[in-house]
């Protein structure tokens, strides 16, 4: 009899378990209300989803904090990994209730100790964070819609939004840059020492544009016979940014190279090449 009431309760206990369920309604990207502060939810597997909050300014995009909810053998749980004092840590929240509203607990923590989410409709959410007892903070969010000629796209399971936020990539991982072709100025001096200077303040502003983030590829052309010696591709969004970037050239803006400006759209991962490009070159020009 002893047997058949540890067996009952097992049973009980993992029915119990088995309700909570993962919160698919989360998926996409949401705004608080009122505010240019958004939380974006990908699910990357059936028991996990991830996802992060930020905020979108004339500055860029700020990533507030990294957000994960996962389902295993112990439950369903929420990982909250937030800026504290310059370093990144993680805190944990267990899913305690499933039914009318999703709420996370962590008793152990100062504030909040619970995550309450409460969907209104399809493109309505209510969450209120609070230290269980007089504490509140609640606010409403609502589903940013996805533009039609996404709709049918194909999803990636290995999606990093944070990386994506950090590099400005849209929702194709590209963004715009600006596209140079250096051609033969119309400087046509013989003076060797002008020439030589020139031509030594041009590679050093490429290294310094470079280290600034601003140029992210630059180097000569071959032999042709268009007058094109080399190409740059800013890290910026207009011609005009780019056309300011440009007077810091000697060869320039003494007429030894001109420049044509175009604007490209390329991946957004491109930048993320020239940390490993300061290692491997043996000899600098």
């Amino acid at each position: 009899m002893r047997n058949l009431f540890i067996i009952i309760f097992i049973a009980i206990s993992y029915t119990g378990f088995a309700q909570h369920e993962m919160p698919r309604f989360l998926q996409g990207t949401w705004q608080i209300e009122g505010q240019d502060v958004f939380e974006h939810w990908d699910l990357i597997a059936d028991n996990k989803f991830k996802g992060f909050s930020y905020s979108s300014g004339s500055t860029g995009i700020s990533v507030i904090e990294h957000l994960v909810i996962e389902k295993d053998n112990s439950g369903i749980s929420l990982t909250a990994t937030v800026n504290s004092n310059g370093s990144w840590d993680n805190v944990n929240f267990k899913l305690v209730e499933s039914s009318t509203q999703y709420r996370f607990e962590n008793l152990e923590h100062d504030f909040p100790r619970q995550i309450i989410y409460n969907l209104v409709d399809d493109n309505k959410i209510n969450i209120m964070l609070t230290d269980g007892k007089e504490k509140v903070i609640a606010y409403s969010m609502h589903k940013l819609r996805i533009p039609e000629d996404l709709s049918d796209s194909i999803a990636n399971p290995n999606y990093d939004p944070a990386l994506a936020a950090r590099l400005g990539a849209d929702d194709y991982g590209m963004k715009s840059y600006v596209f140079a072709i250096l051609t033969t100025g119309a400087n046509k001096s013989s003076d060797q020492k002008q020439i030589s200077k020139s031509f030594r303040g041009h590679l050093d502003n490429i290294s310094r544009l470079a280290s600034e983030g601003k140029l992210v590829v630059a180097g000569p052309l071959g032999k042709n016979d268009m007058g094109y010696r080399g190409i740059y591709i800013f890290d910026v969004k207009t011609i005009e940014e780019a056309e300011q970037l440009v007077q810091s050239d000697p060869a320039l803006t003494q007429g030894f190279l001109d420049v044509e400006l175009f604007q490209w759209y390329g991946s957004a991962a491109l930048p993320l090449y020239l940390e490993p490009s300061e290692k491997i070159w043996k000899l600098k020009p």
